[in-house]
C-alpha cells in the first residue's frame, strides 16, 4: 500500500502529512480511515496522537488552500 511506503520513507509524521495532502487533493480517499489505520497498527505511545493529528490537519488544510 502506498500510505505504507510512504510512512517507511518519511517516517510517521511525515507520511501521515503527505497521506493526508494526497487525501485532501483525491477526495477519494479517506482521511479518516488513514489516521484510524496510523493510530491502531503504527502508534506505539498514545502520547504520539496529538502530533500525528497535527501533522493530518497541516497536510489537509495545505490541500485544501490549493484549491483556494
Amino acid at each position: 500500500m502506498v500510505t505504507q511506503h510512504l510512512l517507511g520513507v518519511l517516517g510517521i509524521y511525515g507520511g501521515t502529512l503527505v497521506a493526508c495532502f494526497v487525501a485532501g487533493i483525491v477526495q477519494v480517499i479517506n482521511t479518516e480511515a488513514i489516521l484510524l489505520g496510523v493510530s491502531i497498527w503504527l502508534v506505539d505511545d498514545a502520547a504520539q496522537l496529538p502530533l500525528i493529528a497535527l501533522c493530518a490537519a497541516i497536510g489537509e488544510m495545505i490541500a485544501n488552500v490549493m484549491f483556494f
